[in-house]
């Protein structure tokens, strides 16, 4: 086992869209959707205040949360 689990992780931050407005055909009650990711947090947080401001309808969210991305293996030969 390694010795750090988390070692082959990156950080990134993720902007959820929560809508839970109705009379989308088709669509369960409440939608969830991951907008974007990002790898800073400072941009996660003003990019969610941004969206916030521009969508203000009743029943739309949008928020950040950290979470992990599985770095791709560096093919044989690549610099």
């Amino acid at each position: 086992m390694a010795a750090d689990p988390y070692i082959s992780y990156d950080r990134v931050f993720v902007i959820i869209r929560v809508d839970t407005s109705p009379g989308r055909a088709g669509a369960p009650e409440t939608a969830i959707a991951l907008t974007k990711a990002l790898w800073s947090e400072a941009a996660a947080e003003t990019e969610v205040a941004r969206l916030n401001q521009l969508n203000r309808e009743p029943g739309n969210v949008y928020f950040w949360k950290a979470t992990r991305v599985e770095r791709q293996p560096t093919p044989a030969g690549a610099v």
